[in-house]
């Protein structure tokens, strides 16, 4: 609860009078819900004015040891949204943080600094981390990204690559395991000559 209510008030001093977390805003009980939010999260983010990302284990200039950065579902939150500011376990900001004299809302992906530090974390290049477009360039590049992330359930390996891959005909099946990544390398190969992307 006191998560929450730090993001709303950082929300609220970045000037927003509204704010999604997807920690509490989808219920996981309703199949239907479920697949609809797996299928829409990424343009969620892509969409965001701001997505403000808390890395609860982080202090001071630890960011780079964060698990957040070791997790599977983070990494469309890492790359979908245009602005993000990053805060540490006890909300105190990386970089600058809420808005500038213009009114403009302070980016950390835009913050030479951050950005080299994000890309360290996450081994996404600096252009993707700043201008990432689902489903372009090479496939197996996006898999490597994500291969060294963990899920808590086997069929997330492919769930949460949904946006990034811009595939939007896969069928959301729980509890089906290992058979949802097979689907999801059916698939890319369909729009992909390439058999590399069996083995990444």
């Amino acid at each position: 609860m006191e998560k929450l209510l730090q993001f709303c008030l950082v929300a609220q001093r970045c000037g927003f009078n509204w704010a999604w977390s997807d920690t509490c805003c989808i219920d996981k009980a309703n199949h239907s819900e479920l697949s609809e939010s797996i299928m829409s999260m990424f343009l969620w983010y892509r969409n965001s004015a701001l997505t403000i990302v808390y890395l609860g284990d982080a202090h001071i200039d630890a960011m780079e040891k964060s698990v957040w950065f070791k997790r599977g579902w983070t990494l469309q939150e890492l790359l979908a949204p245009r602005v993000i500011q990053l805060y540490k376990k006890d909300w105190t900001p990386f970089g600058k943080a809420g808005r500038d004299e213009n009114n403009n809302l302070f980016n950390h992906k835009a913050e030479p600094e951050l950005l080299k530090s994000l890309c360290r974390a996450s081994g996404v290049t600096e252009e993707h981390l700043q201008d990432f477009t689902p489903g372009r360039g090479p496939a197996r590049e996006r898999l490597k990204w994500a291969s060294e992330r963990e899920v808590f359930k086997k069929e997330d390996e492919a769930y949460s690559m949904v946006g990034i891959h811009d595939l939007h005909t896969l069928t959301i099946q729980c509890g089906i395991r290992e058979k949802a990544f097979r689907s999801m390398q059916e698939e890319l190969l369909k729009g992909s000559k390439r058999l590399d992307l069996l083995d990444w």
